[in-house]
């Protein structure tokens, strides 16, 4: 990247930042304390995160919690499994994707 395009994108985000400066909804702090009382009073509570998981499950997603029996507390081990349900999503939902006449490719 040169000089000049350095300049055009400063520039650029400076525009951006005044529009976003220009556009700030008038209740914007209302809605940020709105935001802090609502995060307070949810984190820490059991039967709400009970029921996001019962949710999210309900959508066809697996929850892992860090207190789960099958999550060890060594911070390798959970890396290790963490990779691992990436390896097996990819592997069973993008990887077939990728066949060469599904994806329009004429193979030869």
């Amino acid at each position: 990247m040169n000089f000049d395009e350095i300049i055009a994108l400063r520039k650029a985000f400076a525009s951006v930042r005044e529009r976003q400066q220009e556009n700030i909804p008038p209740d914007l702090e209302e809605k940020i304390k709105r935001l802090k009382v609502i995060r307070e009073s949810s984190i820490g509570d059991e039967e709400l995160l009970k029921r996001a998981i019962k949710r999210i499950e309900d959508n066809g997603i697996r929850v892992f919690t860090a207190k789960s029996k099958d999550i060890s507390e060594d911070p390798e081990e959970i890396v290790r499994f963490v990779r691992d349900e990436i390896r097996d999503y990819i592997e069973s939902s993008i990887i077939p994707s990728l066949n060469p006449t599904s994806c329009g490719f004429i193979t030869i």
